[in-house]
């Protein structure tokens, strides 16, 4: 019995690897550490990814989670990042007009 949930457990993480373990994107580029609260619920599956050693931490997960995502999309996530973009100059525009009424 134990062989076989050994086996069970190499499947599970075999096939997480598979869906969450995308290609690191640049691995060059300098990493931001970013603030996340979760519901403990989510926060249990992150626990089961690090315990079952598929990531080695809760960031390591998230970042994985999240690069999956993004990879799985990447036209959708490129027209968010330009529209993001276009609202950015958008504003700087907006707030030089605003200088030149004021002045």
């Amino acid at each position: 019995m134990t062989g076989k949930k050994e086996k069970n457990k190499k499947d599970l993480e075999e096939e997480f690897l598979a869906r969450l373990d995308a290609p690191k994107i640049d691995q060059e580029r300098k990493k931001v550490a970013v603030m996340a609260r979760l519901q403990p619920d989510l926060v249990e599956y992150l626990d089961a990814l690090v315990r079952l050693k598929i990531y080695s931490s809760r960031s390591d997960a998230v970042a994985g989670i999240i690069r999956k995502e993004i990879v799985a999309e990447p036209d959708v996530y490129e027209q968010v990042r330009l529209q993001a973009k276009k609202l950015d100059e958008l504003e700087e525009t907006t707030q030089e007009l605003a200088q030149k009424v004021r002045q």
